[in-house]
């Protein structure tokens, strides 16, 4: 679990940053994709914990921002089932799973 306070100056809450971080050290990548090592070209899947009223915001309107998510980006992105929310969660929380390429994957959580 990653936390942190946030501060509305920044591009990305601190959070989201040490999360990105972290992820692309696992793996495997960094912003230079010519530095990627020949592994990375697999799938991931990243999951998110996140409040529900912003998974729904994410759905949009008969799911269409996600479709359109998924569309521009080649990953795909879903809003799991609450059997899929880990013990520690708060009741309205959401886990969000991104599977695709790592570089593609990244770029989606920015």
């Amino acid at each position: 679990m990653v936390s942190a306070k946030e501060e509305t100056d920044l591009p990305i809450p601190p959070a989201m940053d040490g999360l990105l971080k972290v992820l692309k050290r696992v793996v495997g990548v960094d912003s230079d994709p010519s530095r990627a090592p020949s592994t990375a070209g697999g799938i991931v899947c990243t999951r998110l914990l996140v409040a529900a009223t912003q998974a729904g915001s994410l759905i949009g309107k008969q799911g269409a921002t996600i479709k359109s998510i998924q569309d521009a980006s080649s990953c795909t992105i879903r809003v799991l089932g609450e059997e899929n929310v880990p013990p520690f969660a708060l009741s309205d929380d959401s886990v969000v799973e991104i599977q695709g390429e790592p570089m593609v994957c990244t770029k989606q959580l920015n």
